[in-house]
């Protein structure tokens, strides 16, 4: 029979029994058996809290994925509406919602006030009897950039995370305005399908909802002088020192709007888009939209008989007494609030308005003007039907 060797620490750790016979077994002893087990449970205590620490290291990764992600200012979501409403379904949304606002009105720098006065305006028109049947519905607010529309959407988020009589949906999708076919019909099923009561804001062309069989939302806006619009925007590309300097020289920063057309052209110069009001509510229908006279028609017709209201930037708190006047559901209280927190994203840099250049930058504008004029009165009037 093959002899069997044994080291010298397995001798004296487990001593050597031969009551089967001639084959020496080796039995632990009882010392032995008990550092065995304290040692098995250490060692299962040890890969718990590894596994543990895991978990948790992983959480706070993913947590920071997400910030990072959310804060990013080149992210563009794969859908519109990326809150979702509580229901049945989804109790806890109501819960993440809330977590949202919080964070979002964190990010831009709002704070809620201790107090709940501002829940009820006193805007002039206070003493006129309110109109509730017009905002029991949908509200879209397809926003023009540089016209006040970063003031009035936060206005809405921070009312609805205070008072929570609806649902708000602020799209960060800034450069895909003008939508194909397919696009419209998978945005108008999106957005109906919402329950009331519901607002969303996106830069985004006039879509007609009946196109498609749908009613119409509550459609608003704001606009703003097309030439004060056009000046804003080309200061405040300048300011934004990160993007700057990567786009313009020094002396590019520095120059005059004056100066800049005379030297390098108004392509070069103005970046706005040209006609962009008439664009914007002449909105999809590309055969009219496409012509500059036949979109101004088609632009004044949607203005008249579809939007609800549209606003002008230089008369904001008048805007915003009228919106909380025609629609009280989603901005009652609104003109408290600007007063509180006042306006956002604003250029403080004082504007050199364009002299020399002046004639050239009007017959360029020609048509956005001639849609905010249209728009201008159509406010003024509104306002006077109010103080009869």
């Amino acid at each position: 029979m093959r002899e069997i060797k044994f080291t010298r620490y397995e001798i004296e750790r487990y001593p050597v029994s031969t009551e089967r016979g001639d084959v020496p077994v080796l039995t632990p002893s009882a010392s032995s058996l008990e550092l065995m087990n304290h040692n098995n449970c250490c060692n299962a205590r040890i890969k718990r809290g590894l596994l543990i620490l895991l978990v948790i290291v992983v959480g706070l990764f993913v947590l920071h994925c997400q910030n990072n992600i959310y804060n990013s200012s080149i992210w563009e979501p794969k859908s519109d509406f990326p809150d979702q409403m509580p229901n049945e379904a989804n109790p806890g949304a109501q819960r993440t919602h809330r977590k949202t606002d919080i964070r979002r009105n964190m990010i831009y720098g709002y704070k809620e006030p201790q107090s709940s006065n501002h829940n009820q305006s006193t805007a002039p028109i206070k003493h006129l009897n309110i109109n509730t049947k017009i905002a029991n519905g949908k509200l879209l607010y397809n926003r023009i950039p540089k016209c006040g529309s970063t003031t009035l959407f936060r206005i809405l988020q921070v009312l609805r995370s205070q008072e929570k009589r609806f649902v708000y949906s602020h799209s960060p999708i800034f450069s895909h305005k003008f939508l194909n076919l397919t696009e419209q019909e998978k945005f108008v099923k999106t957005f109906s399908r919402r329950k009331p009561p519901f607002g969303m804001d996106r830069h985004l062309y006039f879509i007609n909802f009946e196109k498609f069989g749908f009613s119409n939302p509550i459609y608003i806006n704001i606009v703003r002088n097309p030439l004060d619009r056009l000046v804003s925007d080309y200061y405040f590309r300048r300011i934004k020192q990160n993007k700057a300097k990567s786009r313009f020289t020094k002396d590019e920063i520095n120059m005059t709007l004056d100066n800049c057309i005379s030297r390098l052209g108004m392509n070069t110069c103005i970046s706005v888009d040209r006609n962009i009001y008439t664009k914007w509510f002449c909105g999809h229908v590309s055969d009219i939209c496409s012509n500059p006279e036949r979109a101004t028609a088609l632009a004044k017709y949607n203005i008249d008989n579809i939007y609800t209201l549209i606003g002008v930037t230089e008369f904001f708190t008048e805007t915003l007494e009228l919106l909380e006047y025609k629609i009280p559901l989603f901005f009652k209280g609104a003109f408290n609030l600007f007063k509180t927190y006042g306006s956002r994203n604003v250029n403080k840099r004082k504007l050199d308005y364009p002299k020399t250049s002046l004639r050239i930058i009007t017959a360029w504008l020609r048509n956005d003007l001639e849609i905010y004029y249209f728009i201008r009165q159509k406010f003024f009037n509104e306002i006077q039907k109010l103080k009869n």
